[in-house]
């Protein structure tokens, strides 16, 4: 699933959750929100599940200057994990 479509849900829950105001507006675009975002996130994934890497990002990665992992790190595209306890 993707993460950002299913944060997006997660947002509009924080928002639910602090919003004032007409209540059936506040949980219509709850409603909306959240059905989106489950919505986006179960294409995306339905539609790459089983296929490996997008072949388009395959070979912009393969023809970056430096190769494949020197460009994610100048780009910002790698992120480190934080150690695991």
């Amino acid at each position: 699933m993707n993460a950002a479509a299913l944060a997006a849900s997660a947002l509009a829950v924080a928002v639910l959750m602090l919003a004032t105001g007409d209540p059936a507006r506040v949980w219509l675009l709850f409603g909306l929100t959240a059905v989106w975002g489950v919505r986006l996130a179960a294409h995306i994934g339905l539609g790459s599940l089983g296929k490996g890497e997008d072949p388009r990002y395959g070979r912009l990665l393969d023809d970056a200057p430096g190769g494949r992992n020197a460009y994610a790190r100048r780009t910002g595209a790698f992120v480190p994990r934080p150690p695991r306890a």
